[in-house]
């Protein structure tokens, strides 16, 4: 109990965690103290676009692939039926 209450004191994200360490509470305090300018966020997001490119879970170029029936869709389910 005394682990928890440290924890709620402290304010942290994995309070609830029973396995929370030293290490993630230092963690999320250096996180806390450094946060991450415009660009980096930007640069993280482009990682992660290009990740995801890579691996094959987002591909643009089949973007427009069956739209037609998509828009139908949602305009049945709008109640703007043709």
């Amino acid at each position: 109990m005394k682990k928890i209450n440290k924890q709620k004191k402290n304010k942290l994200p994995f309070a609830f965690r029973a396995d929370f360490t030293e290490l993630d509470r230092v963690v999320v305090e250096y996180e806390r103290s450094h946060p991450l300018t415009l660009k980096q966020k930007y640069r993280l997001l482009d990682g992660m676009y290009d990740l995801a490119k890579r691996f094959g879970h987002f591909r643009p170029e089949n973007a427009m692939e069956g739209i037609e029936n998509k828009i139908e869709i949602a305009r049945i389910l709008n109640g703007k039926v043709r």
